[in-house]
């Protein structure tokens, strides 16, 4: 299963978003999850790194002007679990 997270300067929210997911016993080992950023500069990307020394947390960045539709369907297709 995949869970794709939209993402522009959540730096507050996107933590806490990954601990709980990644904290889901009965999904362990059995979701990807992607957060479609698009272009945060408030330090939402070190967030996600920091989670990715650990858990399969996954990053796509759309090059362009902001564009939630664009950089979500850009996530989608790098997903390789349902979504």
């Amino acid at each position: 299963m995949t869970v794709i997270i939209p993402t522009l300067n959540e730096v507050d929210n996107i933590g806490p978003i990954l601990d709980r997911l990644l904290s889901l016993e009965a999904l362990c080992g059995r979701l990807e999850i992607i957060v479609a950023d698009d272009h945060s500069d408030d330090g939402t990307l070190d967030e996600v790194r920091a989670r990715q020394r650990r858990h399969p947390v996954f990053v796509s960045q759309r090059r362009g002007p902001p564009d939630l539709a664009a950089s979500v369907l850009e996530a989608a297709r790098l997903a390789r679990g349902r979504w």
